[in-house]
């Protein structure tokens, strides 16, 4: 493999993604941090969407575009407690959904913050 092969391989590499925090309470911001910044292009721009587990891939419901040269995004959480995904799709406008990464996240009631003080 060519040093240019490996150069080309590393550029189309998907970002890796953290949220935080996690859990969070409902209806409040949360955080997705990418571990560089989201270089797309033309081509291959980013969108990303808080999605409940389960839900089908294409699941687009209050998704936001990701800025290029984004580090990071500010999301709001859903305001009904439970089990969640952020996905980051890539390979925008050139497939409608494309899932590069998902991380959990679990939304809990403003009662539980309120409890345990």
């Amino acid at each position: 493999m060519s040093f240019v092969t490996l150069l080309l391989a590393g550029c189309n590499e998907r970002p890796k993604m953290t949220v935080e925090p996690n859990p969070v309470v409902a209806d409040t911001t949360v955080w997705a941090r990418f571990d560089r910044p989201i270089n797309g292009r033309a081509v291959d721009q980013y969108w990303i969407v808080i999605a409940p587990v389960g839900a089908p891939t294409e699941y687009r419901s209050d998704y936001r575009s990701v800025p290029r040269s984004a580090e990071g995004m500010q999301l709001q959480a859903p305001s009904q407690p439970g089990d969640y995904e952020v996905r980051l799709h890539g390979d925008w406008p050139k497939r409608d959904h494309n899932l590069v990464r998902t991380v959990p996240l679990r939304v809990i009631p403003t009662t539980e913050i309120v409890g345990a003080r």
